[in-house]
């Protein structure tokens, strides 16, 4: 449970990361599709607990990305998102044994 939570941690890490330097590039204008702009909204409406999902297939990586993207705080990032994936792969692991 630990290592997979690290592991699939720093892989939203890296796309959080990757939205925070797209933010510097390029104008929300240009990057707006419409999946993008779903995340971005929900997260402008919910902040970083909004994170705590980013276990979600597609939705997730878009979470991470639109949260990098508009700069919410990175502790508190972490902090939610490491939540939500140990809380998946706790309640695999608990449903599984």
């Amino acid at each position: 449970v630990v290592i997979a939570t690290l592991g699939n941690t720093l892989g939203a890490l890296t796309t959080y990361y990757l939205g925070h330097l797209a933010s510097r590039r390029f104008s929300p204008e240009k990057l707006l599709k419409p999946r993008f702009y779903q995340a971005k909204k929900l997260i402008q409406q919910y902040g970083a607990p909004l994170l705590i999902f980013s276990w979600l297939p597609i939705f997730g990586d878009l979470f991470c990305m639109a949260a990098g993207w508009l700069k919410i705080g990175f502790i508190s990032s972490f902090l939610f998102i490491i939540l939500g994936k140990f809380i998946r792969y706790y309640l695999i692991v608990w449903v599984l044994m």
